[in-house]
């Protein structure tokens, strides 16, 4: 067993609110027996993460009963339909990961029925369309963070499915097109961030995506979006973080509309030139604009150089500006104060371990 009790009175005696434990073996059903009797006896630990560490269905079914845990993930496991049915059946989880398990369509279907979560991710799940229908389609009112990115879902897998609840939904690495994306759009009315990265979305799907009311972050990157689509988002008053990344942008209508709402700007890797000198001064001129993200297009050293200084002048408060290219690597870059972590691992009072055979 390569859970001591050692190892198990030294989390017994803790005062941590989060377990994390990776890259471990705990495929022993008897190891995540004895650590499940500790954490029921800790209220205090209410987040768990066993990441790679050969959790199986077994082992899913005994943290299944687990009675203080909010938060639990389980990514990287060998978790399938029979462990996510018993997960499912726990009414204390606000929060379960199980990125990169093979639940399919059993295990999505007995998750949408769950009542307690709010933040459930499914990546690289394989899910399929079915799967995929069934958690989107949920009746919980409860769930508003939803993650299914990399599940083989295609366009007509998200058609006359709704969701009045989800703030937050992420189906990036997917096969969803342009019809898909408007599906999305009219029939989630209250999302609020929109993950469509690295999908098949073109400027019909953007505009769809730019008529959402309440959208207020938004991710198209490496779709295959021009200047069209990108000009439609620019008209949004909600966007305030758009990432464009990776698409097919560059301008040859002059001077873009003032985006009044966009702090936060990705247009890497997209086609803009020296030519789009105008267009540049516009995208500056957006008034709340905070950081700009241009890296590896098609702008001269002296174009970059002109339009850095500029830029500089007129918007000081500006936190971000990058302009590196495979050329100019170091030159350009003004970057961001590092930014405060956001998950909640690094933000909590953790002790994390690595158990070795």
């Amino acid at each position: 067993m390569r859970l001591t009790k050692k190892i198990l009175d030294e989390i017994e005696n803790s005062d941590v609110e989060a377990l994390e434990i990776s890259y471990s073996d705990m495929s022993d059903e008897q190891d995540i027996e004895s650590l499940v009797e500790v954490l029921n006896k800790k209220e205090n630990i209410k987040m768990l993460r066993l990441y790679q560490c050969s959790v199986n269905d077994a082992g899913a079914g005994k943290l299944a009963a687990t009675k203080h845990l909010t938060h639990l993930d389980l990514a990287g496991n060998s978790i399938g339909p029979d462990g996510a049915v018993c997960l499912a059946k726990n009414t204390n989880l606000v929060k379960l990961n199980l990125s990169g398990n093979q639940i399919g369509l059993d295990g999505a279907e007995a998750l949408a029925k769950n009542k307690t979560l709010e933040e459930l991710i499914l990546a690289g799940c394989k899910l399929g369309g079915n799967g995929a229908k069934a958690v989107l389609s949920t009746k919980s009112s409860i769930l508003t963070k939803l993650d299914l990115s990399t599940n083989d879902i295609s366009g007509s897998d998200v058609q006359g499915v709704g969701n009045q609840a989800l703030k937050y939904l992420n189906l990036s690495q997917n096969y969803i097109d342009d019809s898909g994306a408007e599906s999305i759009t009219s029939n989630f009315p209250n999302l609020t961030l929109l993950n469509l990265g690295t999908n098949s979305i073109g400027d019909p799907g953007a505009k769809a995506v730019a008529l959402h009311e309440n959208l207020v972050g938004i991710d198209l990157r490496q779709n295959q979006i021009t200047e069209e689509g990108f000009r439609a988002l620019c008209k949004n008053k909600n966007i305030q973080t758009l990432c464009i990344y990776g698409n097919q942008i560059s301008f040859s209508e002059g001077l873009l509309p003032i985006a009044n709402s966009i702090v936060h700007l990705d247009l890497s890797f997209n086609q803009i030139n020296d030519d789009h000198e105008t267009v540049l001064k516009s995208i500056a001129s957006f008034p709340k604009l905070k950081e700009l993200m241009l890296e590896e297009n098609n702008i001269s050293d002296e174009v970059a150089t002109k339009f850095y200084k500029e830029i500089m002048q007129v918007k000081p408060a500006l936190e971000t500006v990058d302009l590196r290219s495979w050329r100019s690597p170091i030159l350009f870059s003004y970057k961001r104060k590092p930014q405060v972590a956001i998950d909640d691992f690094s933000n909590s009072k953790a002790m994390r371990l690595t158990i070795k055979s």
